[in-house]
C-alpha cells in the first residue's frame, strides 16, 4: 500500500528573520482585588511568516500552547494564539511562536512588506524565463 509521507513541518510559508520589532503580548485580565488588570509582557518580534510570528518576551506560566492573547504593535492590536515556545539561553525569557487569529490591517501591511523585501516583483517573477 502506498503511503503519503508525513512531515512535522506544517508551515505554509517561509519564516523570515527581522530586525527586532517592539511588541506587547496582552493576556486576558485577571482579578486583583476589585480591579481587573491585564497581564502585559513586553517583548520583540524576531521572525515572521504569512501565518504567524515569533516573539521573544519574559517567560510566563500563563502563556502556554493554545493560549489566546492580544498582540500590540505600533498602535495596532491583533488576536493571536500560542502554538509553541522555546526557552532562551538566559532562562528568563522564551521565544513564543504564535499564529494569527485576527490580524490588524496595519500590522498585516507592515509584516507583509517585510516578507516581500528581496522578493522579485510580480512582473519580473511572471516574465522570467
Amino acid at each position: 500500500m502506498w503511503e503519503v509521507p508525513r512531515s512535522s513541518n506544517r508551515r505554509i510559508g517561509e519564516r523570515v528573520a527581522v530586525e527586532p520589532i517592539p511588541a506587547v503580548v496582552v493576556l486576558p485580565t485577571e482579578r486583583k482585588g476589585l480591579r481587573r488588570r491585564p497581564v502585559e509582557l513586553e517583548g520583540q518580534i524576531v521572525d515572521v511568516s504569512v501565518s504567524g510570528l515569533a516573539i521573544e518576551c519574559p517567560s510566563s506560566p500563563k502563556l502556554v500552547n493554545r493560549t489566546a492573547a492580544s498582540l500590540r504593535v505600533h498602535g495596532s492590536e491583533s488576536a493571536i494564539r500560542v502554538v509553541r515556545s522555546e526557552p532562551t539561553t538566559d532562562g528568563m525569557r522564551r521565544v513564543y511562536g504564535v499564529s494569527f487569529v485576527r490580524l490588524d490591517p496595519r500590522l498585516q501591511d507592515e509584516l507583509y512588506a517585510v516578507l516581500g523585501r528581496g522578493r522579485p516583483t510580480d512582473e519580473l517573477w511572471f516574465t522570467a524565463r
